[in-house]
């Protein structure tokens, strides 16, 4: 019988909208819990990564490459799943489901992460992965708060400007400076939605999330190819070169715009990738979660521009262990100035005269 609980979830009541991806997980739940070959496993783990290429999450992927990567030590130690390996592999499909109904809840998440590190398994991944993919967890649970947050803000606005659009023509002027308590509340949530940002540094970060989201599909893709042992070491290379290529555009864009602090956070990921090339090998589960916290953490950090927080994780996250390239202390003082107060001398100029003529 399907495990009940994967078996509830409807495509588009949660996080899962995949029918496939559904699908997948509900086979494995009712076929792996007396499956007497690996193949079984290696089967429908393969057809789970297929059907989650829509699925928009990161860790999701990383999650089922490990798992793969789990069972292929188990199948060359054991000739046939035993017992134990049933009962550890039967939880799996639960503890995805869950996770693909709510992708952003961190204690869903962290379960699954800690079912990696299960010590029944030969080879369970250490602190520092787990650590890292923890990371990109909250992260990502951070980033989707405050997109939400951002979409309520936004209706609230719209709901606003309809209520006074749809205002009787004939009211008294008198009364116009009388707040009715009923308006106040629709409207309140608007005074939040203002951003405090300048209009010419709104429009500039903007530009630059919609640049991130343009580019953010084929960086996904580029390190799925530079993560693969599958891959040729032309087409991982040719995969990192083209991630670069993508980062460097950031960048300019950012510098363009006056994010100094951005612009060479960009450059410093670029000589990552550059020595990532010079290792002409498959990179490691740690370099694959690093390159996706950090683009995570620059989410974050255009959202809340200049903010303490998502400064502190953004530096935190360029001196991690994993680079090749890690950022010295004094290098990320200055790097942490340029991010505290990123809008430079010379955009502060430049909005003046676009504040006049917007007048």
């Amino acid at each position: 019988m399907p495990d009940p609980f994967v078996a509830s979830i409807r495509p588009g009541e949660g996080g899962v909208r995949n029918v496939a991806l559904l699908d997948a997980l509900t086979q494995c739940a009712s076929q792996w819990g007396d499956a007497e070959t690996w193949d079984v496993y290696r089967l429908h783990i393969a057809h789970i990564e297929q059907a989650a290429a829509g699925f928009s999450n990161p860790l999701f992927h990383d999650v089922c490459v490990l798992l793969k990567s789990l069972v292929q030590d188990l199948s060359e130690n054991f000739e046939r799943p035993e017992e134990a390996h049933r009962d550890l592999l039967q939880c799996w499909p639960t503890l995805a489901a869950a996770f693909c109904e709510f992708p952003q809840d961190v204690e869903t998440g962290t379960l699954l992460i800690a079912h990696l590190q299960d010590p029944r398994w030969i080879h369970p991944i250490g602190d520092d992965d787990a650590r890292m993919m923890q990371s990109f967890l909250e992260a990502s649970a951070s980033e989707s708060a405050s997109d939400a947050t951002a979409e309520k803000e936004s209706l609230a606005v719209d709901a606003a400007d309809a209520a006074v659009a749809s205002a009787p023509s004939g009211v008294d002027e008198s009364s116009e400076d009388e707040e009715d308590p009923g308006t106040a509340r629709v409207a309140a949530p608007a005074a939040a939605a203002v951003d405090t940002l300048n209009p010419a540094v709104r429009e500039m970060v903007e530009l630059l999330v919609g640049e991130l989201d343009a580019i953010r599909g084929s960086l996904a893709e580029a390190l799925t190819v530079a993560c693969s042992s599958e891959s040729s070491a032309e087409a991982r290379a040719d995969a990192l070169k083209h991630y670069g290529e993508q980062i460097e555009r950031l960048g300019m864009a950012a510098d363009v715009g006056g994010l100094e602090g951005l612009g060479r956070a960009c450059r410093l990921l670029n000589e990552n990738i550059d020595a990532f090339c010079r290792r002409d090998a498959a990179l490691e589960g740690s370099s694959r979660q690093i390159l996706s916290v950090w683009i995570a953490r620059v989410y974050t950090y255009l959202h809340d521009l200049g903010g303490e927080p998502a400064c502190r994780d953004l530096l935190e996250t360029l001196q991690d262990e994993s680079w090749p390239v890690t950022l010295a202390d004094d290098d990320a003082a200055s790097l942490g100035e340029l991010l505290s107060a990123p809008v430079t001398d010379a955009l502060m100029q430049d909005m003046e005269p676009r504040q006049t003529s917007a007048t």
